[in-house]
């Protein structure tokens, strides 16, 4: 064979191999979107794991990968790739938005400032990214954070949480310790991480602020994270702190220590007698040791020092609507009593016709319930007691279905709800 019939049969194999690379890379590409639209993540990751053995990891497959990692519900996995890609696609605004929510969600708050910046630069008329970038400098920086939070407090999904911000920021301005007002406000938001942030900055500012690591340690705790040795330096340096007691009470509640919560909210109303919220909690805590009599007076003391607080009148109304069997007729007329009162109160509502279920008034539970279903159909209480009943009456199928509801809502009856499914599920 001659020299020149070699060089073209080299040629010849050389385009076929390159051919042949070519289209192999197209099929996967297809498979990729294949499985990635019919929800395969894990076979889709897998052939973007073999693209990148053949030629290399390229800014888009490593975004690929990242996302791909988020669509499976792993930002942990996710970010190290879009860490990678993101160098090299200095302006995809969606990678870096994507970067933000995951050290948002990672708590690594310097790194989701530094994107934020970045991403209000590129669109300021976003209401999501001025909020939270308005969020995490309201503490450090406030006069930055408040042109974040008036661009999002024109929106109706921040402006509650804004305004109420944009009132510390105005009202603590120069105060140093902007942290414990900031993290008050973010608590009542129950944006926890948030809060935690705001109250360790406090304590860093105040030097062992005993009030902001108490509050701190709550805020740990509220995320499932241990707020034990924060909430233990508290009471260690200010041990007649009402507000630290107060806190400490809340902590060992969560950690179902009832006898030490109850002891430390008797503390804490003793010391600070004044404070209407002090006696709900402490009604709350006899309630959870069984001990009836001191819970109804603490939780009424409550509800008249604090001049009928919505906050406190539902809570005496749950009161009576779940104890109303032990406190014999004296709690259900305190309950219609109430719900005369407060004929709009769909809470209220709700404990009275749990209340006539337990009184055994069947029919007439179910109107009330039916009333406030009527006027605010996803109530979770509503739907929640009417399950019960459906359950404790012989109608499972309807009691699941309307647990099926009340476990996707956002209530603090929506673990009960789904406890009761789990049950249901084991009974067949």
């Amino acid at each position: 064979m001659s020299l020149a019939a070699l060089l073209f049969l080299i040629l010849l194999c050389l385009l076929m191999l390159s051919t042949g690379g070519t289209s192999v890379d197209l099929a996967r590409a297809d498979l990729i979107e294949a499985n990635q639209q019919q929800g395969r993540l894990m076979q889709a990751l897998y052939q973007v794991s073999v693209a990148a053995d053949r030629q290399g990891w390229t800014p888009e497959l490593l975004r690929l990968a990242g996302d791909l990692w988020y669509a499976a519900g792993n930002v942990s996995r996710a970010l190290p790739y879009w860490e990678a890609a993101s160098p090299q696609l200095p302006d995809d605004a969606l990678l870096r938005r994507r970067l933000a929510e995951a050290y948002l969600a990672m708590q690594r708050w310097p790194e989701a400032v530094d994107q934020l910046i970045w991403l209000v630069e590129q669109d300021p008329d976003d209401a999501w990214i001025q909020f939270h970038l308005g969020v995490l400098r309201a503490a450090f920086d406030p006069q930055a954070a408040q042109a974040h939070l008036q661009a999002a407090a024109g929106t109706s999904q921040y402006r509650t949480a804004a305004s109420a911000l944009l009132r510390v920021i105005r009202d603590h301005t120069a105060d140093p310790l902007i942290g414990m007002p900031v993290g008050l406000v973010l608590a009542e938001a129950e944006m926890w991480p948030y809060a935690e942030l705001a109250f360790r900055h406090a304590a860093d500012v105040g030097q062992a602020y005993a009030e902001a690591l108490a509050y701190a340690g709550l805020a740990r705790d509220r995320q499932g994270k241990d707020g034990r040795e924060w909430v233990n330096r508290a009471v260690g340096l200010e041990p007649q702190n009402a507000v630290v007691r107060f806190v400490q009470g809340l902590h060992l509640r969560a950690q179902d220590d009832l006898t030490g919560s109850l002891d430390a909210l008797v503390l804490a109303a003793a010391l600070d007698p004044a404070n209407p919220a002090y006696y709900a909690e402490l009604g709350t805590a006899y309630w959870l040791v069984d001990d009836l009599e001191n819970a109804e007076r603490w939780l009424r003391v409550a509800v008249d020092m604090s001049n009928h607080d919505l906050r406190f009148q539902q809570l005496l109304a749950l009161f009576y609507a779940e104890e109303s069997a032990s406190l014999a007729e004296g709690g259900i007329s305190e309950l219609e009593v109430m719900a005369t009162l407060m004929p709009d109160d769909p809470e209220v509502q709700a404990g009275l016709g749990w209340a006539l279920y337990q009184s055994g008034r069947r029919e007439a539970a179910l109107e009330a319930l039916d009333a406030v279903l009527g006027r605010l159909p996803e109530h979770p209480r509503s739907l929640f007691y009417k399950a019960r009943i459906y359950l404790e009456t012989g109608s499972p199928a309807e009691a699941r279905a309307l647990l099926e509801r009340v476990a996707a809502l956002d209530s603090p009856v929506q673990a009960e709800a789904r406890r009761m499914l789990d049950g249901l599920g084991d009974a067949g």
